[in-house]
């Protein structure tokens, strides 16, 4: 029996434990956290207290124990970690260096881009010495470094991820002010200010095999109105534009990821398309995408993402042949991920309805209809505003099923706080989703 050693507690982490177990092997699993704060601690066949950052403590624990494999979920610092532990032990690693430059480095990434042409938003080079100039400097003089800008621009760190450290700008206080963030989270140099660009917003993922990539999925993040613009609560495959993509942005996208060594696991594309039909892709992720709504996609694609990905690890060499086919047209079924972000800040005093949402029995009474929880909060927790707080992961043969879906997570499912008030973010904007599903249908 081979072991696998999981690197830390995120989203899906228990998906992957339960993954590997299926495959045979036992798994230990790893960070500061008690078990009963883990799921994926308490589902794992064996705990260790090692923080995931300890590479050295780990690298000797795992000779000691004969680890086979090492794995994490979605988390980009873990993920490092991993490939360090990975080249100490000669272990398997689905992804080497270069190509996780390119995704934990938006500035090359952006640069790969426009070597092969996939469209990415416009960049206005700006340094410290311009921040200075800036603070100092007199708005109206045309010689000041932003007199180039056009505004609104987006300021963001060139090695971040989840949004942090981004800000949307619409002058020149502001632009100062995102600046200072992004130095108190990033220690890169190098800061991105590029044009801000609207519109429907695609998470497109790529399965990946002996260096050839196929379109997992198209898939789209719908917005509350009333909210942030980059606090997605819906991420679903309801897409529309999907040939348009496919025909027009795919192939440089695949040219993209073949440059960039991504050889082998997962790769997944951020992406906007404004009310003119441009793109822009924003940024790349060589790993699970963080909704982690993989295993609702197996009656779909009949492609299971996560256990390609640990087979990865062990040592699997898959080829080509093996791939999904690349999606050409829109889905009727429908694979979504309901994240729920914290409205306001407060402690957790209870959380209601979460097993009854996992036992949902969609309007068609079919086993393909099936919902799966996963909370990272427990009573007595401080949430801040727009804290991620958990998922909803679910798959429907429809649109109206979806619709139902989170119409049954809105009324049955509520995280409360001290006050009584439920703390998540619902999303009511269903008639956008059912029409993009409809228009995503005419063009089939």
């Amino acid at each position: 029996m081979k072991k696998l050693l999981m690197l830390g507690t995120s989203l899906g982490s228990l998906d992957i434990v339960r993954t590997a177990q299926a495959l045979g092997c036992h798994v230990i699993v790893t960070d500061y956290l008690p078990p009963e704060l883990s799921p994926a601690k308490r589902g794992a066949d064996e705990q260790w207290t090692i923080s995931t950052g300890a590479v050295d403590e780990l690298e000797l624990r795992c000779r000691e124990e004969g680890v086979d494999a090492v794995f994490a979920g979605v988390s980009e610092f873990n993920l490092d970690c991993v490939l360090d532990l990975c080249e100490r032990l000669g272990l398997p690693c689905y992804f080497d260096r270069d190509a996780w430059e390119y995704a934990r480095n938006k500035a090359r990434f952006k640069e790969l881009c426009r070597a092969t042409g996939v469209p990415v938003a416009d960049e206005f080079r700006l340094d410290e010495g311009d921040i200075v100039a800036l603070r100092a400097g007199s708005p109206a003089s045309p010689e000041a470094p932003d007199a180039s800008l056009r505004f609104p621009v987006v300021v963001k760190p060139v090695d971040g991820c989840g949004n942090q450290g981004v800000s949307f700008c619409h002058g020149r206080a502001e632009l100062l002010e995102a600046w200072q963030l992004v130095r108190e989270v990033s220690d890169n140099p190098r800061v991105l200010v590029e044009e801000y660009v609207s519109g429907v917003e695609y998470c497109n993922v790529y399965a990946l095999a002996d260096g050839e990539a196929s379109l997992l999925c198209v898939r789209t993040g719908f917005k509350q109105p009333g909210y942030p613009t980059n606090l997605y609560i819906l991420g679903t495959t309801v897409a529309e534009h999907v040939e348009e993509y496919v025909r027009d942005i795919n192939p440089a996208v695949t040219r993209m990821l073949k440059e960039a060594g991504c050889h082998d696991g997962l790769a997944w594309i951020q992406a906007i398309r404004d009310d003119e039909g441009r793109y822009s892709v924003l940024e790349m992720g060589h790993r699970l995408s963080a909704d982690m709504m993989f295993d609702k996609m197996v009656t779909m694609r009949g492609f299971d993402a996560v256990r390609w990905m640990v087979e990865c690890q062990l040592g699997v060499r898959h080829t080509a042949d093996q791939l999904p086919q690349s999606q050409e047209h829109a889905f009727r079924d429908c694979a979504s991920a309901y994240l729920l972000f914290a409205e306001r800040a407060g402690v957790v005093s209870q959380i209601v309805g979460a097993e009854t949402v996992a036992n949902w029995a969609g309007p068609s009474a079919s086993q393909e209809e099936t919902a799966s929880v996963e909370l990272l909060v427990h009573p007595g927790d401080a949430v801040k505003q727009h804290q991620l707080v958990g998922k909803v992961t679910f798959h429907s043969v429809d649109c109206d099923g979806l619709c139902e879906m989170v119409r049954f997570i809105n009324r049955e499912l509520r995280i409360v706080d001290d006050d009584g008030h439920n703390m998540f973010v619902r999303f009511t904007d269903l008639g956008c989703v059912s029409a993009t599903y409809e228009r995503s249908l005419e063009s089939r």
